[in-house]
């Protein structure tokens, strides 16, 4: 007992240590002067903590003495701000601040927006920080516990803790949008038609320490897996659950438009962060940009690619646009991170605010159905060559910004046929509805990309990402040399007879890679061995998989197009989904559907057999496994489970079926 005790004892302590000091002994922030892109370029080889603003002619960095001296000896031109952080903000939040809201403020007025409101404002706790904090986020909608055809639109704040203004900004429209409901016209018709989701703060254990870092001295806003480089501190993409967290929330909902919101600067910014190329997305980024800067207080809030500001790696931004498609925005609000004039700030960003919401309503929408149940598809849609949205996995809807145009949709789906719909017309102030149906067929592919990473990475090459998603085209995204990439198929790829999944590259000249698969993105990793070119692979003896990663062996040249093993598509083999007899002898018979309390199991075939039911939920997580024989039905309790959708598989010898269950309990 007394061992127990000490145990508890010292982990509060660390934590105490932790809440009282969140910046590096004897840390101090600095203003750096940069005359050219020469000077930045010499400061962003040094590798230090900060953000560098070439359109404003500085850097703010956060740097220990012998980092300091590294400056010094760099002959760059600086201005000591605080001497030492740890000091500056240790009585910040203590006496309470009159100016700012405290995390413990914030999340009561969280709460109390959902208990004054609650037929419009639902509060979510996504997580648990490492001290224990919440997590969370407002939602914001009429029927506000229904997710319904609506386009969504997120706003967070504060994922650099000291940066504060930015929570502020957002706690402040999340009440002023509730309150205005019924009364105020515009704030009432964009509640009845959006999905709004107002997240104020990503990093609370750095607010409440006031450091820029979370508790384990991590910059979140480099700690993103997509064309993560390992800055900030970060050791591994997705390292920290504040970022595990916001990659589940971005991926849970298929936002139009995500705004990100910092301070230390005037200015809007958009991707790309980590290379100098525009994105496909560029007009409809600029154009968006351009509008949230002149509807906006400011008298000056330029706007630019983020990279002409400073390049950087594992950006929350980058991360949102090239893993789910919105227009993300970062908007940095003031040049002091803690603004004296709260109110003045807020009001200069709330028309502009506004004015997102308004369009993410606007361009291209519609409905994913199945063309013969009418239930949603989750589906990839690629608009001209823009990145590719997803569609909602409950409803099955999409919306994609875009300007006036006409373009042309292609649908992606596993287990359906590739829709490709041509002049679809987009008119200014408007959206264009399309709905999809998808004809069923067999073939299973990469269903999203989930986390990517080039070493040092490589202008040379286009890095086309999305390439990877469907059926093999001669289509390919090139890793870079030792690149990987983590590839989600969406629904589990099933340990069959013979070989399981097969990996194509995309062009003519075989190169060598490693592949691995896990159930999780987090791993544990399973090395399935090497490959050279097209090659199959076996799961061996592991039951299923959800995720696979693919790594380039390290051979060639690293800055040039095309470097690495180019990566076409995968596919999964000999997995039938659906009732088809000529292929499947396996004819289920399953109801209800939706379920309640039960589930009602059985089959129709030649002869009895041993079957495995499997039963996962939408991250191939196994909620049930079973070894049995369906002589009888096989009844099943889902009344302890979470409504929502399933897969359900039944697995022998004579082939596999899969069909989505739907776990609904009467109220």
């Amino acid at each position: 007992m007394k061992k127990f005790l000490f145990g508890c004892c010292f982990f509060l302590f660390l934590l105490s240590s932790f809440a009282q000091k969140g910046w590096r002994d004897s840390e101090m922030e600095i203003k750096v002067f940069l005359n050219n892109q020469s000077e930045a370029k010499v400061l962003h080889d040094l590798h230090l903590s900060g953000d560098i603003h070439m359109n404003g002619g500085f850097a703010l960095m956060y740097v220990v003495p012998d980092e300091l001296e590294r400056i010094k000896d760099s002959q760059l031109r600086y201005e000591l701000l605080i001497s030492d952080l740890n000091a500056y903000y240790n009585n910040f939040w203590n006496p309470a601040n009159e100016q700012y809201h405290s995390y413990d403020q914030i999340i009561s007025l969280m709460d109390s927006l959902a208990t004054a409101f609650p037929g419009i404002c639902k509060k979510i706790i996504l997580g648990t920080s490492l001290q224990g904090r919440q997590i969370a986020c407002l939602k914001i909608s009429d029927n506000v516990d229904i997710d319904e055809n609506e386009a969504e639109v997120a706003f967070d704040g504060g994922i650099h803790g000291d940066e504060i203004g930015g929570p502020e900004n957002l706690i402040r429209f999340a009440r002023d949008l509730c309150t205005g409901y019924g009364s105020n016209t515009q704030y009432t018709d964009l509640i009845n038609s959006r999905e709004i989701y107002i997240y104020p703060m990503v990093n609370p254990d750095g607010r409440v320490n006031m450091s820029r870092t979370n508790a384990h001295g991590v910059d979140c806003n480099r700690d993103f897996g997509y064309m993560w480089n390992g800055e900030g501190s970060s050791i591994n993409p997705f390292s920290q659950i504040e970022t595990r967290v916001m990659r589940d929330f971005m991926n849970a909902h298929p936002f139009s438009i995500h705004v990100t919101y910092h301070s230390g600067i005037e200015e809007v910014i958009f991707p790309w962060c980590y290379r100098a190329s525009h994105a496909p997305d560029y007009n409809n980024f600029t154009y968006l940009s351009a509008l949230y800067s002149s509807s906006s207080g400011y008298s000056n809030l330029p706007y630019l690619q983020s990279y002409a500001d400073y390049p950087t790696n594992g950006e929350l931004i980058d991360d949102s646009y090239g893993l789910n498609g919105p227009v993300s925005l970062t908007v940095e609000i003031s040049y002091d991170k803690q603004p004296t004039d709260i109110l003045g700030y807020y009001q200069k960003n709330i028309t502009p605010m506004v004015n997102m919401i308004k369009n993410a309503g606007y361009g291209l929408e519609g409905l994913i159905t199945d063309s013969i149940t009418g239930k949603p598809v989750a589906a990839a849609i690629f608009i001209d060559n823009f990145y590719p949205v997803f569609s909602d996995t409950l409803v099955g809807d999409f919306h994609k910004f875009v300007l006036p145009g006409t373009y042309t949709l292609t649908v992606k789906a596993n287990n359906y046929e590739t829709r490709v719909i041509s002049g679809v017309m987009v008119t200014s102030g408007t959206s264009t509805f399309t709905n999809v149906l998808m004809k069923p067929a067999n073939g299973s592919h990469v269903a999203k990309v989930a986390c990517v990473v080039i070493p040092d990475n490589n202008p040379a090459d286009e890095a086309n990402t999305p390439a990877v998603i469907g059926a093999a085209d001669n289509v390919n995204y090139s890793l870079g040399r030792s690149g990987w990439i983590i590839l989600d198929m969406l629904q589990p790829v099933l340990n069959i007879n013979g070989n399981d999944f097969k990996i194509y590259e995309g062009d003519a000249t075989p190169e060598g890679y490693t592949c691995m698969v896990s159930q999780s993105m987090e791993g544990l990793w399973s090395n399935l061995g090497t490959g050279l070119g097209s090659k199959e692979f076996d799961l061996a003896t592991l039951n299923s998989i959800r995720y696979i990663k693919i790594k380039d062996d390290g051979d060639g040249v690293a800055n040039i197009a095309d470097a690495g093993f180019d990566l076409d598509a995968v596919e999964v083999l000999g997995q039938v989904v659906g009732v088809n007899p000529e292929v499947n002898s396996i004819v289920p018979v399953i109801y209800p559907n939706p379920a309640n309390n039960e589930l009602n199991i059985g089959t129709k075939m030649n002869s009895a057999g041993c079957f495995e039911l499997i039963l996962s939920n939408m991250l191939g997580q196994y909620v049930f496994y079973i070894k049995t024989e369906l002589k009888e039905f096989y009844r099943l309790n889902v009344s302890n489970l979470d409504e929502g959708i399933y897969l359900l598989t039944l697995k022998c010898d004579k082939g596999i079926f899969q069909q989505k269950i739907i776990v609904k309990h009467n109220k």
